[in-house]
């Protein structure tokens, strides 16, 4: 019996073991938090260090568990997130970091949540964050968001999910407002895009990762309409008129009714109905009867399909198999869905197609497999190839054209199945966003791409139309309270402050002065439906940074009925002095100032500005910058209670006048006009785009300057941009991105000039060098006098020259700013090898490294692969040879150091095999030759091994390119250089072609495929 007391008091003594003595995830509050509950710190709960925004990928960022005190590279700091069309499909990126304070392994089955929400909304917990829709501004849109939301199972989901999914493809393919440039709709440009878009997808290792981009692409256009949206899926193992659960997919009131197994009949409604609006012409039509694929499509089961260990061998499996079988099963021998020109007619074709890519992100994200969710080995032994290494058509702007990527359209975006939005797998029901087990004292980082929404749609908000807010959550459980200490309220704060598995960001970097003063608004709100009293805190963080009240003042302005509410509440506060009674305009002279007793009716807003002004001689400084907090109060009979605020981070190190990035007006090809420099000229019938503007590289906005061969010579820039004080300033700081020849103007005058004659440029005068490599892409300084400037409107102007009417590429962006307080970190680069290149372990590998100061000297170069120094070079050629010792990714990373001591790191995946396969490249035919009925094709290819290696034959493989169930026939081979065969005999019709490079180690690649026309459908 006492043994038994004995067991059950250590039972007892263990359940109450503080976490650390187990698996404890947690990620940071404020930067001090250790993951005690509730944390200790009595300050704002909405800057978490472990959640911050990347405009662009990190590219350092690597997905595995690292010891925490011990990062494998240093993450980029937080950005404001910047808003971009959907359509682009160029998101920006949340980072979440998790740490294990436990003494115990976590499960790896932990799932991360991450959420966003319109700041000034009351910010309620869950109501404002999952699915918000609102009208404050007008028309409803959505205030609030999981960004990890995930895609589900169509006969899982829920009728309203069903219903709303349904409705959106209706609104895109009859409502006239969802069209694309041109005026063809959002749905008939699937089937476009699908049917003349890329040779390099079926049947190639760029199959699942274009498809992905078509489906992400295709759920952006989707949520247009209805912004609560995520694509379905099909199980294909089931039938769908009897899919999971007994429900049937095949109904008037989700996918259509008739056409299921009549023969090839319209589907009928909801999208082909008999009267009313319709996704066709033409009818879409199925035919389950007409295949020999029943009861179900595939006997390939989930299980199966992942048991593919390799990218190599998934792929080809996944769509040989269950794909091709379940668009054959569907459209039978006459039905849409059996052909690859008309299959994107049909909506079921994008629940395929979501299951395509849910298998693909379960098979990522298994847990074992960390290595399938690095863009430098997700794609195994294939990483180096053709197919994986060339960028994406249509969207590239290359191949057959397709509006909008177009010079025209202006939606061209180059991306390569390596990029991390196409690489980073949607969320699943069955493919959570779960956290990689985690040793005791281990941390990772998470990358979720993200778009942000439109801050237009909330203008109604004035100044603080752009704030929004974050945050990330670790559900243990996947039921309530998901395995949080304190179960979550509708208190945002509370629960932030009460559990260390939740995070909160909220930060505004006021980083643009533009001159002596900044001004921010922000919304003082009542969400709830009882009076509240309301008040609004200030705290300096006095960080390392300082107070900004000793470089600084601090305005507030209440505007007149808010001071009126507060002079009503008596008046009560702290380090307030007002400054002006008409305006409720106040001054700040403590860092912990407050005003309170502020009454605010059920749903009342107010906006209040933020001014934070500098005097003339105010210190420059590089960094840190002071912090400022400010903080609302008052939640019904808790007037103390925090609802939400903003942090101003105040970036002292120059003042921006004009930012990079930012809107130009421009003009291509004809002399523009007498004047053209000056403040009075009227440029508003010229084209308006976003920087970096050019053609070839990435711009943002794309330059229609003619056909190669041809293009139009000069280009002309314009900016205005206005001054309140040009004595304030005391320098000025001109940078300039350009290829490849630009004179630059402020007010009229000449500021610069670079790669031109010195007199006499015209609209046809030739930049006088050809810019390539890392000076291309580098912001050059240009001192300008500050007396230049004048007090109201001002204007830059520039013009760029090619060096060729064959030029390839032309890029233009400028920022101009003053007092500014350091000089400019180096720039650097990797000239070669290529990103995601190739190698054999123990080859000596050369690396050649590009680097340079825009204004001063480098002093040194650095090469590290993972982790371990290489070398050192303190002059150029900054030239190395590394060994990788081990097959898998390895990184490499270059450090440039400038002679002020600012440092540069550029980022390089590659990676090692124990053989890398042969390159293989088609020559003849071109793509969408077209050759008469029983023409001989003629074929040719180039290809070569890997050091050591030989190839012993290049196979010529075609395949009909109209029939999913079209089979792979090889039709010539070739032994020896040059590699050249004949194809005969082949029928009428469309194919696809490509080589196959086989080496005497086994190792095979393939080309990219080439669309030919035999016959009468060729146009003969």
């Amino acid at each position: 019996m006492r043994r038994n007391i004995v067991s059950l008091t250590l039972i007892l003594a263990l359940a109450a073991m503080p976490s650390s003595f187990a698996q404890d995830l947690y990620m940071k509050d404020t930067p001090a938090d250790t993951g005690v509950e509730p944390n200790p710190d009595t300050g704002p709960m909405w800057v978490s260090d472990d959640i911050w925004v990347r405009t662009s990928p990190d590219a350092g960022y690597q997905p595995y568990p690292f010891p925490e005190a011990t990062p494998p590279w240093v993450p980029l700091p937080h950005e404001d997130p910047e808003y971009r069309d959907p359509k682009y499909s160029v998101p920006n990126y949340v980072y979440v970091r998790v740490h294990n304070r436990g003494s115990s392994p976590s499960t790896g089955t932990e799932r991360l949540r991450v959420y966003w929400a319109k700041a000034s909304t009351g910010l309620a917990w869950p109501t404002q964050w999952v699915d918000y829709l609102a009208n404050t501004c007008g028309p409803q849109k959505l205030y609030g968001a999981e960004i990890t939301k995930p895609r589900k199972n169509a006969a899982t989901a829920t009728a309203a999910e069903r219903d709303a999914y349904r409705d959106a493809i209706l609104a895109v393919g009859t409502n006239p407002s969802y069209v694309f440039f041109g005026g063809a709709s959002y749905w008939q440009k699937q089937e476009e895009v699908h049917k003349n878009g890329p040779a390099n997808r079926h049947g190639t290792a760029a199959f699942l990762p274009w498809h992905r981009e078509f489906v992400n692409r295709y759920e952006a256009l989707l949520q247009e309409a209805s912004p609560t949206v995520k694509l379905l899926y099909w199980d294909w193992t089931t039938d769908p008129r009897s899919s999971t659960g007994g429900f049937d997919l095949d109904t008037s009131t989700f996918m259509g009714a008739s056409g299921a197994g009549t023969g090839g009949a319209s589907i009928g409604a909801p999208f082909n109905p008999p009267s009313g609006p319709t996704l066709a012409p033409p009818a879409v039509t199925r035919d389950l009867g007409g295949n020999s694929f029943a009861p179900t499509p595939t006997s390939a089961s989930d299980a199966t399909v992942l048991a593919n260990g390799t990218f190599p061998a998934f792929h080809p499996f996944i769509e040989t198999t269950p794909h091709n079988s379940s668009h054959v099963y569907l459209g039978g021998s006459t039905g849409d869905m059996s052909f690859i020109p008309m299959a994107a007619q049909d909506p079921f074709f994008f629940l395929l197609h979501a299951n395509v890519d849910r298998l693909w992100a379960q098979w990522q994200r298994d847990p074992s497999s960390l290595p399938r969710l690095d863009p430098a080995t997700t794609y195994g032994s294939e990483t180096g190839n053709v197919n994986i290494t060339t960028v994406m058509q249509p969207w590239d702007g290359t191949g057959t054209a397709i509006q909008p990527w177009t010079a025209a359209g202006g939606y061209i975006v180059g991306k390569l199945p390596a990029d991390p939005s196409v690489v980073s797998p949607p969320i699943y029901d069955t493919a959570p966003l779960t956290i990689p087990v985690l040793q005791p004292n281990e941390a990772v980082v998470i990358q979720i791409p993200w778009y942000p929404p439109n801050p237009a749609d909330f203008s109604c908000f004035g100044g603080d139309q752009g704030h929004f807010c974050l945050v990330a959550r670790i559900e243990t459980s996947t039921t309530p309270p998901f395995g949080m200490t304190t179960p979550e309220t509708a208190d945002i704060n509370a629960n932030t402050n009460n559990n260390n598995n939740v995070v909160w960001k909220n930060v505004t970097v006021v980083d643009n002065f533009p001159g002596a003063g900044k001004a921010a608004s922000i919304l003082i709100r009542n969400p709830f439906t009882e009076r509240v009293v309301a008040g609004l805190r200030f705290a300096d963080t006095r960080g390392a940074g300082g107070s900004f009240f000793r470089v600084g003042h601090v305005f507030v302005e209440l505007k007149p009925e808010l001071f009126k509410r507060w002079r009503e509440g008596q008046g009560y506060s702290r380090g307030v002095k007002v400054v002006d009674e008409r305006t409720g305009r106040l001054q700040l002279e403590t860092p912990d100032a407050f005003l309170e007793n502020i009454r605010l009716e059920p749903g009342e807003t107010f906006s209040v500005d933020v001014g934070f002004e500098l005097p003339r001689d105010y210190p420059l400084r590089r960094g840190p910058f002071p912090e400022l907090d400010l903080i609302q109060t008052g939640a019904p009979g808790k007037p103390d209670a925090v609802v939400g605020g903003q942090r101003f981070a105040l970036d002292l190190s120059k003042l921006v006048l004009v930012a990079a990035g930012g809107p130009w007006r421009y003009r291509v090809g004809a002399d523009a006009g007498e004047g053209w420099t000056g403040l009075d000229y009227d440029d508003s019938s010229w084209k308006l785009g976003k920087a970096e503007l050019g053609f070839g590289g990435k711009p943002v906005t794309v330059i229609d300057a003619g056909p190669p061969g041809r293009r139009s010579i000069t280009t002309y820039f314009r900016r205005a941009f206005d001054v309140a004080n040009p004595s304030f300033y005391r320098n000025l700081l001109l940078r300039l991105k350009r290829a490849d020849g630009a004179v630059v103007y402020l007010n009229g005058k000449e500021v610069h000039r670079v790669n031109l004659p010195a007199k006499g440029v015209g609209s046809n005068t030739l930049a006088t060098r050809d810019v390539k490599g890392l000076e291309e892409e580098v912001f050059f300084p240009v001192q300008v006098a500050p007396q230049m400037l004048r007090q109201g409107r001002n204007v830059l102007a520039a013009e760029v020259h090619l060096r060729s009417p064959r030029s390839d590429d032309l890029s233009f962006d400028l920022e101009l700013s003053a007092n500014r307080a350091s000089g400019l970190p180096p720039e650097v680069a990797f000239a070669s090898p290529p990103a995601g290149a190739m190698f054999q372990t123990y080859e000596a590998v050369p690396v050649r490294v590009e680097a340079l100061d825009p204004d001063g000297r480098v002093r040194s170069v650095s090469l590290y692969a993972d982790g371990k120094l290489v070398g050192r070079r303190e002059k150029p050629p900054y030239t190395f040879r590394w060994t990788p010792e081990s097959n898998g990714a390895h990184r490499l990373r270059a450090v440039a150091v400038g002679d002020d001591r600012q440092q540069t790191t550029a980022h390089l995946a590659v990676s090692a095999v124990a053989s890398v396969p042969p390159a293989v490249t088609l020559g003849r035919p071109l793509a969408d030759a077209a050759f008469e009925s029983g023409e001989e094709i003629s074929v040719t290819a180039q290809a070569s091994a890997h050091s050591g290696a030989k190839v012993v034959r290049v196979e010529f493989w075609i395949q009909e390119a109209d029939f999913f169930m079209s089979k792979k026939e090889l039709a010539a081979s070739a032994k020896q250089a040059p590699y050249a065969a004949s194809i005969r005999n082949l029928k009428p019709g469309h194919y696809m072609l490509w080589a196959v490079a086989v080496d005497d180690r086994g190792n095979t690649s393939q080309s990219l495929p080439v669309h030919v026309m035999v016959g009468r459908e060729a146009g003969h």
